[in-house]
């Protein structure tokens, strides 16, 4: 029997705290994903697996070669053999980490939009205020922060919208 090719080998759904990160490890091989949980300590990057592997079709319900969630054994020859490969590209790629920088940055970049929008707000405020109380338009000093503002709104709106479209 050939070897199975293991593909994307991938980490995702990062949930950290002070001490550890939960993750799911994921990969695919040939029509076939597969996942399995674990925890990761900071303190010394020991990693502890939730103890089973989950195997998923990349069809949809109703499709030819979709088949329900099904739950493999880690522990068993084929495997084992399969996840220790998986494990030691995550630990070569410091896979992890990076998804957990990955995690920060949404976060921040999630912080910014938020900041943004509350930034423009009150500068549209401030304009209808100018305009009313003056009959006039706002000064070019505040077009171009709020030109500003917004063309960095639009950047990291789309930035999230292509994100979620991965």
């Amino acid at each position: 029997m050939a070897k199975p090719k293991i593909e994307n080998v991938h980490v995702d759904s990062v949930n950290s705290d002070a001490f550890s990160d939960k993750f799911a490890i994921g990969w695919t091989i040939g029509a076939d994903r597969f996942h399995i949980w674990a925890v990761q300590q900071r303190r010394d990057r020991s990693r502890i697996l939730e103890g089973i592997i989950y195997k998923n079709s990349i069809a949809k319900h109703g499709e030819p070669g979709y088949f329900h969630t099904r739950q493999l054994d880690p522990d068993k020859k084929a495997q084992a053999a399969i996840l220790a490969e998986v494990l030691a590209a995550v630990d070569r790629d410091d896979l992890v980490a990076k998804a957990r920088q990955a995690a920060r940055s949404k976060i921040e970049r999630h912080k910014r939009i938020a900041e943004l929008s509350a930034q423009l707000s009150a500068m549209e405020k401030e304009v209808v205020a100018t305009w009313i109380k003056d009959g006039g338009t706002p000064p070019a000093e505040f077009r171009d922060r709020y030109n500003a503002a917004s063309r960095e709104f639009s950047k990291l709106r789309a930035e999230s919208a292509a994100e979620l479209a991965q």
